[in-house]
């Protein structure tokens, strides 16, 4: 959006609209091709990467950050799944490793904010991260990961239908970390 635009204008409303929609593609379609390619898809990641990691800046549109951590965890899980489908072909393992400072970091971040869908994405990436990476990359975060694990493991759960989707999310990370440690 342009500067003056009125976030309140119906074309404006549109266009946040197809904006979001075709973040939400692309995302899926990053995932996608993880999935698909497996390690042959590292060549591309590390041209996507930097990209992704301007997207995900905390100047961007909540919505904007929100898929950009979703779109990482779905790329650690797609290629954490590769490598235990694949338990003899030790390449596999660890494939997020050289990726792990920025993305451990982007992803506290944003479990840090008031959004509740960046948060969800944020414990689901800290989880996906464990089951993509070394365990020497895994352990320069942990401490970091599991602080923050606590804080929404703490929600009621019989808290609002939001703290309980955080707090799985918070519970599902917790056992990845169990899981791959």
């Amino acid at each position: 959006l342009r500067t003056g635009d009125d976030p309140n204008d119906e074309e404006t409303q549109k266009i946040v609209t197809k904006h979001k929609y075709v973040i939400d593609a692309i995302a899926e379609l990053i995932a996608t091709l993880a999935e698909l390619w497996g390690k042959q898809f590292m060549q591309i990641w590390n041209e996507l990467f930097p990209c992704l990691i301007a997207f995900g800046n905390p100047n961007k549109h909540p919505h904007d950050r929100a898929m950009v951590v979703g779109c990482i965890a779905d790329v650690a899980s797609n290629l954490a799944r590769l490598a235990l489908n694949n338990p003899n072909d030790k390449s596999l393992r660890g494939l997020m490793s050289d990726y792990s400072n920025q993305c451990y970091t982007m992803a506290l971040t944003a479990a840090q904010s008031t959004d509740v869908n960046m948060r969800q994405n944020a414990l689901y990436c800290i989880g996906a991260l464990f089951t993509a990476c070394n365990q020497e990359s895994n352990l320069q975060h942990s401490n970091d990961c599991l602080r923050c694990i606590q804080v929404y493991m703490k929600f009621p759960r019989n808290g609002t239908r939001h703290e309980q989707l955080v707090r799985d999310n918070a519970v599902s990370a917790l056992g990845k970390i169990i899981i791959s440690e």
